[in-house]
């Protein structure tokens, strides 16, 4: 597998979306910033959360090509999603990122993009910033 794999038009249109500098438009009701040790990317995040799901959402991702899709597709699919769905996303695309398992589908289709990235074990906790960032920002 090579680069190409990794970055393919998908990966790098999504990745264009994201905002990478700066800082967060408003205070959000929860934020929380990640850094990945390995590769130094970092994704900002701020939502806000009503009735138990996320109501507004932002991120700012000082990261690579992978981390910035990440936070754009996490961004679209958070909104009108509570905690423990975050937390099942997280888990569906570790499951797949870290112990090989099954492409995420059903409503976590769209992380499915990240699958030629298993083999590439550096690029995982970039990939994983935008959740982890919504979930620690939550307690």
């Amino acid at each position: 597998m090579d680069e190409l794999d990794l970055y393919n038009e998908k990966i790098m249109q999504l990745a264009g979306q994201a905002k990478k500098q700066g800082e967060l438009p408003r205070t959000f009701m929860h934020q929380s910033q990640r850094t990945s040790p390995l590769c130094g990317s970092r994704v900002e995040c701020g939502f806000d959360i009503k009735n138990g799901v996320i109501t507004d959402i932002d991120f700012i991702a000082k990261s690579c090509a992978l981390g910035s899709a990440s936070a754009v597709i996490t961004a679209q699919f958070a909104l009108g999603k509570d905690l423990q769905t975050i937390e099942q996303a997280r888990q569906a695309l570790y499951n797949m990122l870290k112990n090989g398992g099954e492409t995420p589908n059903g409503i976590f289709t769209e992380y499915a993009i990240f699958a030629p990235c298993v083999v590439h074990r550096a690029r995982h906790a970039a990939i994983l910033l935008p959740l982890d960032a919504i979930l620690a920002g939550a307690v």
